[in-house]
């Protein structure tokens, strides 16, 4: 039987849905191509669920092309489906839960979608933010922990307030979250339904998705779901820090804490409270929340302890990898981060090697020494995302957010985004400012930089590695050597040997990094001259 042939259909028990207060109730549903019509998508009910076919595009780009099952929903809602099988030629064939603003083929959206095993393999969450922009698959699972497994793989999408959580599970019961969104236009009056797509480079061949087993709550979450996930920090020795889990489902919830894989005594509540943090007791802090409907592992939170005002010379890069998503949270639980970067190295500027790898996060920082007084701009731009912050001193645990690249722009493009340029932030001359970006890679061509505005107006964009001053070159003299010079620092300090008679006009003698030993000539030895470093250039 398809449903497009038909204005509406009362369901029983095959697909049933617990209404907020009601339990099991009869709903009517309703089916519709998406975007294109031709050839035209099928819907059948079938003992369990129901089997949904397209033939047509993609959900992507700024117009979706998918056959759509769906119904009105206001409120909060918590929507689950088994995709036991889902068969297609494309690479790029998707099935699973979508909830739309409306039914205009450009309507925002947010959906939880599985594809072929021989294809991608793995679950992705597409979003369009707003109707007309272009969509985008800011979520994804790892290939090896989030491979679909047909006839076992479960989707699941929540919807509490203007927050939306993508979910999948191998059973129905314990779940694993890849994001959550915040929605501009599916808050509200919405639909969501079964959605299947057939992708545009098999269009006219059926990709076909069995769905069974489907639950709909209205109203209300039964397993638990995660609205904020615990945040990585960098503290000061000795600092006490608090982790939170902001988590919704069924009542009650239970918790308990995880430190680098081992359960915390009496950690049994939505917040961690960590003492006296050092070196030995940070770590990746993770929360396991149940309820009589399901499990579900928080993300987790990296915890580095960094002491303050010891700054470094130089842009240290790190390069981490691999992790699929565009969000840099994903590089955070690799087991690898912080500590084991497959690459550390010193960039000339503040930008990343373009075009290294899919799937990688990279970490840019340093400590900025402000060349003038007055209010400085800062831009940054990325493939796929970036996000950029800045203390208002030499103390990385007092970072705060200044701007980000929320989706992918080309090589040094720094005004596609709103949100890629700062607010106006004011700095001394001569005082050290931590910096630190964060980007995140999936696919396709990689890049990644910082610029500023100086308060006279030049732009530097990228900024030079010689703006990043931790440590300043101090000068000795040798009195045991007649003439010996010794500058100390660190090994990325620049600095200039200057030379004068008066004390008012400086003449270079030498350039190089420190540390360094450097011997003036007898000719150059007088009773009136004077050495100083400077790391100004």
């Amino acid at each position: 039987m398809d449903l497009s042939q038909q204005t509406a259909l009362v369901l029983g028990l095959p697909l049933w849905f617990a209404l907020a207060g009601s339990g099991m109730a009869q709903v009517t549903l309703n089916s519709v191509d998406i975007g294109s019509t031709s050839p035209a998508g099928i819907t059948t009910v079938v003992d369990g669920g129901y089997d949904v076919g397209s033939s047509t595009g993609d959900i992507w780009s700024d117009g979706d092309d998918c056959r759509f099952v769906y119904r009105a929903v206001t409120g909060d809602f918590d929507f689950q489906a088994r995709v036991q099988s889902l068969t297609g030629t494309a690479y790029w064939a998707k099935a699973g839960i979508m909830l739309r603003h409306s039914l205009l083929s450009s309507s925002s959206e947010f959906s939880m979608l599985a594809t072929r095993t021989s294809g991608v393999g793995y679950y992705a969450s597409m979003s369009r933010f707003l109707t007309g922009y272009y969509a985008d698959a800011p979520f994804t699972s790892a290939p090896n922990t989030g491979r679909v497994t047909y006839p076992n793989s479960w989707v699941r999408l929540v919807r509490v307030g203007d927050q939306a959580m993508a979910l999948h599970s191998t059973n129905g019961l314990d779940w694993a979250q890849i994001g959550v969104e915040t929605l501009y236009e599916a808050y509200g009056p919405a639909v969501v339904g079964l959605t299947v797509s057939t992708h545009t480079d098999a269009i006219g061949s059926r990709t076909t998705a069995q769905f069974r087993d489907l639950q709909l709550l209205q109203g209300r979450v039964g397993a638990p779901a995660i609205l904020t996930q615990p945040a990585s920090s960098i503290v000061n020795p000795g600092t006490t820090l608090r982790l939170n889990v902001d988590a919704v489902g069924q009542p009650p919830l239970f918790y308990q804490w995880f430190r680098n894989g081992e359960p915390i005594a009496g950690a049994q509540t939505n917040q961690l409270v960590l003492d006296s943090l050092s070196a030995t007791n940070a770590g990746k802090f993770a929360c396991f929340i149940t309820n009589s409907a399901g499990t579900l592992w928080s993300w987790a939170a990296a915890v580095e302890v960094a002491a303050a005002h010891e700054p470094f010379d130089g842009i240290p890069y790190e390069r981490f990898g691999t992790a699929f998503s565009q969000q840099f949270d994903y590089v955070v639980n690799l087991p690898i981060y912080p500590d084991a970067p497959q690459l550390a190295a010193y960039r000339p500027l503040a930008e990343l090697p373009s075009n290294v790898a899919d799937s990688i996060g990279s970490r840019l920082r340093g400590y900025l020494l402000a060349p003038q007084t007055g209010f400085y701009t800062f831009w940054i731009a990325a493939d796929d995302n970036g996000t950029l912050w800045l203390s208002p001193d030499d103390n990385p645990a007092t970072k705060q957010y200044l701007a980000e690249c929320p989706y992918y722009v080309a090589s040094r493009q720094w005004d596609y985004y709103d949100t890629q340029q700062s607010s106006p932030v004011y700095l001394e001359a001569g005082k050290r400012y931590y910096l630190e970006a964060h980007f995140k890679e999936a696919d396709g061509p990689d890049n990644g930089a910082i610029g500023w505005q100086l308060p006279d107006g030049k732009l530097e964009r990228p900024i030079a590695a010689a703006r990043f001053r931790g440590n300043p070159a101090v000068l000795t003299a040798d009195r045991a050597t007649a003439g010996r010079f010794s500058v100390t620092g660190t090994t990325n300090s620049p600095y200039v040997l200057m030379q004068s008679s008066n004390l008012l006009d400086w003449t270079p003698v030498s350039t190089n990094r420190v540390p360094f030993q450097f011997d003036i000539s007898d000719a150059l030895v007088g009773p009136a001259l004077f050495y100083r470093v400077s790391t100004q250039r």
